[in-house]
């Protein structure tokens, strides 16, 4: 698949999890919903923010950076699904009464040690590969 049809997808998604979210916030009472409901509210909040976080994220880093295309676009999808998680994690923590400083602090080392765990497994390109790269 051409990194612009996935781009396109991904603009698609985006664009549909964000149509699911909105209503899902106009529809449903959070004072009367079961846990569907919030479940429902949560997943789209979740893919709402992935797709934009991911798109504004990739357009930065294709804007200001040198980056071959399936490095640049791992790594926005990574870290939108982390940012995502942090913000969803938080507010669940918030819902339950469980949200302090400490519980923010631990959450988000458990994402940092996630995004370095990450980082580490990429290994680098040998010069023979990067030669065969620039050819193609």
């Amino acid at each position: 698949m051409a990194v612009g049809q996935y781009l396109g997808l991904i603009v698609v998604g985006t664009i549909l999890s964000l149509a699911s979210f909105w209503l899902v916030v106009t529809s449903v009472d959070p004072t009367q919903t079961t846990s569907g409901g919030f479940f429902l509210f949560h997943a789209g909040l979740f893919l709402s923010l992935v797709g934009v976080l991911f798109i504004s994220g990739n357009f930065l880093r294709a804007r200001f950076s040198r980056q071959l295309d399936y490095i640049r676009i791992s790594a926005a999808m990574r870290q939108a699904v982390f940012l995502s998680a942090l913000v969803i994690g938080w507010r669940m923590l918030h819902e339950r009464g469980l949200a302090t400083w400490y519980n923010l602090l631990l959450l988000i080392a458990v994402l940092t040690a996630l995004e370095f765990f990450f980082i580490s497994r990429h290994k680098p390109l040998t010069t023979y590969e990067r030669q065969n790269q620039s050819t193609q």
